[in-house]
């Protein structure tokens, strides 16, 4: 939601109705993008973390088998 102010009464007309509707759209489509690619991140940085751990516990049981 967005709000615009005018210094006298205004009534807007249909083609600046859609404009403005387009552009709201289009900045929601953005923030949405954003807020899915920081998730997206966030959950490839989890994968790493936890991978790296795996990987730990497996070399750890290596090495106390060859010793």
């Amino acid at each position: 939601m967005f709000s615009v102010h005018f210094s006298e009464r205004y009534k807007p007309e249909h083609n600046e109705l859609y404009h403005l509707d387009l552009l709201a759209r289009l900045a929601a489509d953005y923030l949405q993008r954003k807020k899915a690619e920081e998730n997206e991140k966030l959950l490839v940085r989890e994968l790493q973390h936890r991978s790296n751990n795996l990987l730990a516990v497996v070399v750890g049981i290596a090495r106390r088998k060859s010793n």
